[in-house]
């Protein structure tokens, strides 16, 4: 089991729940730590993991470079929260100016696509997603702000 902070678990109505966690992981280059929102669709029996990169984690160590590790982390620490047995999983990277290092004026998101088995295996990530098909992935008309819920986390750090 890999270290997290203390998880914080919303309803955002009747049928979706969102949980958030600072998710820490062993990456080949060294620690690393990245913002994971889960979004759990009760009724359509979808859920989508949200992947965002945060400017504490060191640009060497950044989440797409290590997918598999981070997955597996993931799986270990809240395999709960992500596998509901009947649901269609997405998993999404999330990459924008509270990054840290990434220079882009809009938000970036790539969905990513693993194999399942007894370990994630990456197939692909290069699917690139709007601002607007996430939303509507997950079920809602915007998404949080990354700073609102690392405060709601407790998570005061703001550069590596």
């Amino acid at each position: 089991m890999i270290p997290c902070c203390q998880p914080y678990l919303s309803k955002l109505g009747s049928r979706l729940h969102r949980f958030a966690v600072i998710a820490h992981w062993k990456h080949p280059q060294g620690n690393a730590h990245c913002l994971v929102r889960v979004y759990t669709d009760y009724t359509a029996q979808t859920t989508v993991v949200l992947l965002s990169e945060i400017p504490t984690n060191n640009r060497i160590t950044g989440l797409m470079s290590d997918l598999e590790g981070l997955a597996d982390a993931l799986w270990n620490c809240i395999g709960d929260e992500i596998c509901v047995s009947t649901h269609e999983v997405h998993w999404i990277a999330h990459h924008s100016e509270f990054s840290g290092y990434y220079e882009a004026e809009a938000q970036s998101f790539v969905e990513i696509e693993f194999h399942k088995g007894y370990r994630l295996t990456l197939i692909r990530a290069h699917q690139k997603l709007s601002a607007d098909e996430v939303t509507q992935m997950i079920g809602i008309d915007t998404l949080q702000p990354v700073y609102e819920v690392l405060s709601e986390l407790g998570w005061t750090e703001r550069k590596v």
